[in-house]
């Protein structure tokens, strides 16, 4: 089941890495309306990763998740592997997304805790 309020993006920038669960990304959306009539939409914005919470780049263990993060993203764009699904905004206006690999199935989320990468809950 599909939730309505969810958007599949591709993900083709990574602007800035903010720490290892927020980063400024731009993202694409092929639409097709029919009868030869193609739009691609490109926006760019702060995004916050939903299900996981690393520590702040300046807090102990927060320099290694905003590098794996970097990477991680980094490498899968470079494959145009990379998706995103957004929801909705967060408290400080920052759209919550889902990032994860097309090739792999890999979410980001999970790689970051399975990495021992975020705050304990």
């Amino acid at each position: 089941m599909t939730d309505s309020r969810m958007w599949d993006y591709r993900v083709v920038e990574l602007i800035r890495t903010v720490d290892g669960d927020t980063f400024d990304l731009t993202l694409e959306k092929r639409m097709d309306f029919g009868f030869r009539l193609i739009e691609d939409k490109r926006w760019s914005s702060r995004f916050r990763l939903l299900g996981a919470d690393t520590f702040e780049r300046n807090e102990a263990g927060g320099a290694a998740a905003t590098e794996f993060a970097k990477n991680w993203i980094t490498l899968a764009i470079r494959y145009d592997v990379l998706r995103g699904q957004t929801f909705k905004t967060d408290n400080f206006g920052r759209w919550l997304i889902d990032l994860y690999r097309l090739d792999t199935l890999e979410n980001l989320s999970t790689v970051l805790i399975n990495a021992g990468l975020t705050k304990e809950k």
